[in-house]
């Protein structure tokens, strides 16, 4: 259901790419930003009808700290920063509060 490759709309000069494989029960991610590039494991829990995502060796701007995100609708949808009480910033090239990752389809 995960597998395939996602895409941000491009809003705010954020053009990113994401690529979830799997091999046998393992989940792996790729993604590529203008920044950088990294692919690790990507860990998927469930808490009741949500789906969670945790990209191992993705860390965040500040802190460095590992990026999660959460399965909604096909799509991931990542917080990229947070307020004046949770600061922090995941991705330092994209000037967005939510990075939306929509699935690509596929011929």
């Amino acid at each position: 259901e995960y597998l395939g490759t996602y895409k941000t709309a491009g809003e705010s000069g954020c053009s990113m790419t994401m690529i979830i494989t799997a091999q046998g029960d393992t989940y792996h991610y790729k993604i590529k930003t203008s920044a950088r590039l990294r692919e690790g494991r990507l860990e998927v829990s469930k808490m009741g009808d949500e789906i969670y995502f945790r990209f191992n060796g993705l860390l965040g701007a500040k802190p460095k700290t590992v990026i999660e995100g959460q399965y909604i609708d096909k799509q991931i949808v990542v917080q990229n920063d947070g307020n004046a009480m949770n600061k922090f910033l995941n991705f330092k090239e994209c000037d967005v509060k939510y990075i939306e990752f929509s699935k690509i389809k596929t011929k």
